[in-house]
């Protein structure tokens, strides 16, 4: 996909997001809590919006807060926060019959990627290793099982998969060669 498209699609979600957030501008700022579950790309339409104000040029006053992905489901149904960007665990929930509703999806596919130290140059090259995910039975958990199990290995048997937090803190892990 190229840039340009990439571009024209960012700002139409954005658009669109904004335009389902917004309220009437003639009134104080509404106060609206966004549920992330850690910083990534997932977040990134949201985060532009906040800092670029685009928000508070609709009338909202709007609070990024970070948060488990099983809390904020909780906390989005019992109205402590409004939105939930942690997609994979409110759909989750919504398919089990939870009372939420999905409003705009940010992206077509998962934005998670496979990040590996230097030696690892084929998905072969897992066998042994440890992979870290930011929650146990989370997306990324999920996600890293999947692709074990694509590439030929079956999880803690032949690629152990361990919490080490959010992406930063595994971004770090891996850059000091810890497991």
């Amino acid at each position: 996909m190229n840039a340009r498209k990439i571009k024209v699609q960012l700002i139409s979600v954005l658009a669109l997001l904004v335009s389902i957030l917004s309220g009437d501008p003639g009134v104080s700022a509404e106060r609206i809590v966004i549920g992330t579950p850690s910083r990534g790309l997932f977040e990134f339409p949201a985060v532009v919006a906040i800092r670029k104000g685009y928000y508070k040029d609709e009338g909202l006053d709007v609070d990024k807060v970070q948060m488990q992905p099983a809390i904020a489901v909780k906390a989005l149904i019992s109205g402590d926060i409004d939105y939930l960007l942690a997609w994979g665990s409110a759909i989750r929930a919504a398919v089990t019959g939870v009372p939420i509703k999905a409003v705009v999806g940010m992206a077509s596919r998962p934005l998670h990627v496979l990040i590996a130290r230097q030696e690892i140059k084929t998905p072969k090259d897992l066998k042994g290793k440890v992979i870290g995910v930011d929650s146990v039975a989370g997306t990324v958990d999920y996600l890293s099982r999947v692709a074990v199990r694509h590439f030929g290995f079956e999880p803690e048997k032949d690629v152990k998969i361990i919490v080490t937090g959010e992406s930063p803190t595994r971004l770090a892990a891996l850059r000091q060669g810890l497991p």
